[in-house]
């Protein structure tokens, strides 16, 4: 999937969330519990999103990316600045293409924004004790939104969206 194949208007159609206590080794160098929850993927979560709808993600052709809210989408929500909010709060930023994988990055953080072993590449945002993998990708005719979360490194919470393209 080319980064251009996201670029369009797209409707927020359902979402679904869970969380977990990470697995974590022994071995206090050992991060790969971190690392395979942010990048991981849970294909069971498609099958229990719930309806819901009121955000839009526009995807434009420069890999910038704009976000609107009309009411108040049932998405359990991680702001830009890192934190769990009480209801969607959008923000804006650009996708970035790494490894054929797309992600939703805001470059303009004054502070939380990724740096060392993930930098800026992958992460949209971290400061030590929360980090976020926002990941899209198309799967069929919808937009798959992936927003994975580590809370000090012992914490997993994994946010699905469905997005539907916007027809004229």
């Amino acid at each position: 999937m080319d980064e251009q194949d996201l670029v369009g208007v797209w409707h927020l159609v359902g979402s679904a969330h869970i969380n977990v206590d990470l697995d974590l080794p022994d071995d206090d160098d050992d991060d790969s519990a971190v690392v395979d929850w942010l990048y991981g993927h849970s294909p069971e979560l498609l099958a229990q999103l719930e309806a819901t709808g009121g955000l839009t993600l526009q995807v434009q052709a420069d890999g910038s990316f704009r976000q609107t809210c009309s009411g108040e989408p049932a998405v359990e929500w991680f702001g830009a600045n890192g934190v769990l909010e009480e209801k969607v709060v959008p923000f804006d930023g650009m996708v970035n293409s790494e490894g054929g994988e797309h992600f939703l990055l805001v470059p303009d953080l004054d502070w939380g924004a990724p740096e060392g072993e993930h930098e800026q590449a992958t992460l949209r945002y971290d400061d030590g004790d929360t980090m976020i993998c926002d990941r899209v990708a198309l799967q069929g005719a919808q937009l798959i939104r992936t927003v994975s979360v580590v809370t000090d490194e012992a914490y997993g919470d994994r946010v699905v969206m469905a997005f539907r393209r916007a027809t004229n």
